[in-house]
């Protein structure tokens, strides 16, 4: 006989196979109490698979925190704590940012995966936006042809971080 149950969780979802028999009597002589194994006893096969299939939103995605979130896409990433996308709830803290001719850049913090990252609107194509944290870890991105914003990939977040545009930057957060 083939069982088969479908086990939904945070996770994923699990599915467990079973190929046996099961009886509700009491063991006998020759049961897999008696210390034989129950698979070398005659009908008493007994195999157990597990797969594992990750929900839709899940497949591409980078699971992260802190330092191993450098250099990730914050748009392509997931806390690896709690599951949140690293966009979810990120803000720009009080002062972390500022208005420049070539645009606006601000600093950007997630919560859910302790990182900073950089972000410019109203940029010029071409300029060059950052993120550099305590630790010397900078990313960089150009705003693209025909393009007036963008972000940097992301830098751990748990030592203050900057973000500037061209040569102009924000104070430490």
């Amino acid at each position: 006989m083939r069982r088969k149950i479908l086990m939904a969780s945070a996770l994923g979802l699990f599915v467990l196979s079973f190929t046996g028999t099961a009886s509700a009597t009491q063991p006998t002589a020759g049961s897999a109490l008696d210390g034989r194994p129950l698979a070398s006893q005659p009908g008493g096969a007994l195999s157990l698979g597990l797969a594992v299939a990750p929900s839709v939103h899940d497949q591409a995605a980078i699971f992260c925190d802190g330092g191993s979130c450098h250099g990730v896409d914050p748009a392509a990433a997931r806390s690896s704590i709690d599951g949140y996308p690293c966009t979810a709830g990120a803000f720009t803290p009080a002062g972390a940012e500022l208005s420049t001719p070539r645009g606006h850049v601000e600093l950007l913090y997630s919560p859910h995966c302790h990182t900073n990252w950089a972000r410019v609107s109203g940029g010029t194509p071409g300029t060059r936006l950052w993120v550099q944290n305590w630790n010397n870890s900078v990313q960089e991105q150009l705003i693209a042809p025909g393009r007036h914003s963008a972000h940097t990939a992301m830098v751990n977040g748990r030592v203050p971080a900057r973000a500037g545009l061209a040569s102009s930057y924000t104070g430490w957060y």
